[in-house]
């Protein structure tokens, strides 16, 4: 397990992504989805 903090702003707008959803994700599945995405494409040696 792994706690994080996130600025409010940052935390609104995941919320206001995740409300805008057919089926809103859980939160943690959006964070976890967001990373392996970067992590993805940094490893193909794309920038961010």
């Amino acid at each position: 397990m792994l706690s994080l903090r996130m600025p409010p702003d940052l935390i609104a707008e995941l919320n206001k992504w995740r409300e805008s959803q057919d089926v809103p994700p859980q939160r943690t599945a959006v964070i976890i989805q967001a990373l392996k995405d970067f992590l993805t494409k940094r490893k193909s040696g794309r920038k961010q």
